[in-house]
C-alpha cells in the first residue's frame, strides 16, 4: 500500500505493486482489490461524499464508483519523466491534481495544476507562478480558492480559479469493470510502541505574498524546503510538511510562517494528518533520505 484514507466503510488505498485500488475491513481483516483497467500505477486517493474513490495514476485520473466500475480520464504530461501525484475534491464535485517531477525548477521542472468536471470531462489548466515550480500538493478549500504547494519553487500558492488565467479541453474517459481479487489478512501486534516527549521550540518569519492574476505566492523562509503534503485547520491556517525536515504552518492573514524542525533530522519524506479536535498534527517519517529509524509523530498545534 502506497497512501490510505479511512472511510465509515473502512480504508480504502493505492496498491501499486498490483496497481489497485485496494479496500480493507478492520473488523474481519477482509481485502478486496479493483485492478485498474489501464494497469497503470496508483499514486494518492481520495474518498467523494457519494461512496466513489478518485485515484490518481502516471498519466490520468480514475474514478472507483460503487458498483465496481472504474472511469479513468488521461492527460498528456509536461515532460516524459512526470506523473500525477496528490488530489483534492472540491465542493462542487470537481477533482483538483497536480503534476510533478524531480528535476528542479526552471525548463525541466513541472508547472500545472488541473481541474476535471467528471460531468462535463471538461479539463481546465492553471500555471503556477514559478516556473518549473513543480505543484505537489493541493487542497480544495470551501470558499472555491485552491491552495497549491511548488515544490522546487519553494512557495506556498492560492489559487483564484475564477480570476487566474487558464486553458479547458475535454477528455473522453474510458470505463470498464474492475477485476476484484479477495483475501483476508490476519491482524498482528508486533509490539507496543513506547513514546518519548521532545521540546518543538518554533521559529516565526513575517512573508511578503507576490500577487499576480488569481495568485498569491507566499514564499518559504527555508531555502530547498521541498514543501508537499498540506491540511488547512479550522482557523484557515495552512500546515505544511517540508522534506528539508520542517513541519510549517502559514498563517494568511497574520502573513507569518511559523516553522517546527523535526527530530532527528535527515528522517525522510513526510506525510500529514490533521486531527482537528484533539488539536494534533500527526506526521510519518518515510525514510527517504537515508534514515534507518523512522517513526509516526504529531504536533500539539494549540486550540
Amino acid at each position: 500500500p502506497f497512501i490510505l484514507k479511512a472511510g465509515k466503510d473502512g480504508i480504502w488505498f493505492t496498491d501499486q505493486v498490483h496497481r489497485a485500488i485496494g479496500h480493507l475491513d478492520p473488523r474481519s481483516g477482509a481485502v478486496v482489490e479493483y485492478a485498474i483497467p489501464s494497469r497503470e500505477k496508483p499514486y494518492f486517493i481520495q474518498l467523494a461524499p457519494d461512496g466513489s474513490q478518485w485515484f490518481t495514476v502516471t498519466a490520468g485520473v480514475g474514478r472507483l464508483a460503487p458498483d465496481g466500475s472504474i472511469t479513468e480520464w488521461t492527460v498528456r504530461l509536461e515532460h516524459p519523466d512526470d506523473h500525477l501525484e496528490q488530489l483534492s475534491l472540491d465542493r462542487h464535485g470537481n477533482v483538483w491534481f497536480v503534476e510533478r517531477n524531480y528535476a528542479g525548477a526552471g525548463a525541466k521542472g513541472t508547472n500545472k495544476v488541473r481541474r476535471l468536471n467528471p460531468g462535463t470531462n471538461v479539463i481546465g489548466t492553471y500555471l503556477v507562478p514559478t516556473e518549473g515550480g513543480t505543484p505537489s500538493g493541493v487542497i480544495a478549500n470551501a470558499d472555491g480558492t485552491v491552495w497549491v504547494s511548488e515544490y522546487y519553487g519553494n512557495a506556498l500558492a492560492l489559487l483564484d480559479p475564477g480570476v487566474a488565467p487558464h486553458t479547458d479541453g475535454t477528455v473522453t474517459p474510458a470505463t470498464h469493470d474492475a477485476k476484484q481479487q479477495a483475501a483476508t489478512v490476519t491482524r498482528t501486534v508486533t509490539a507496543r510502541a513506547s513514546a518519548t516527549c521532545t521540546p518543538a521550540t518554533p521559529s516565526s518569519t513575517a512573508v511578503k505574498p507576490s500577487v499576480t492574476r488569481g495568485w498569491i505566492e507566499y514564499p518559504l523562509p527555508v531555502a530547498n524546503a521541498n514543501a508537499e503534503d498540506m491540511r488547512v485547520d479550522s482557523q484557515g491556517r495552512v500546515w505544511f510538511e517540508q522534506d528539508a525536515g520542517f513541519i510549517g504552518m502559514l498563517d494568511p492573514k497574520a502573513r507569518l510562517i511559523t516553522e517546527y524542525t523535526i527530530t532527528p533530522p535527515d528522517s525522510g519524506y513526510y506525510n500529514i494528518a490533521l486531527q482537528q479536535r484533539a488539536c494534533l498534527l500527526w506526521f510519518t517519517e518515510a525514510g527517504g533520505s537515508g534514515a534507518t529509524t523512522t517513526s509516526i509523530a504529531n504536533l500539539d498545534i494549540g486550540r
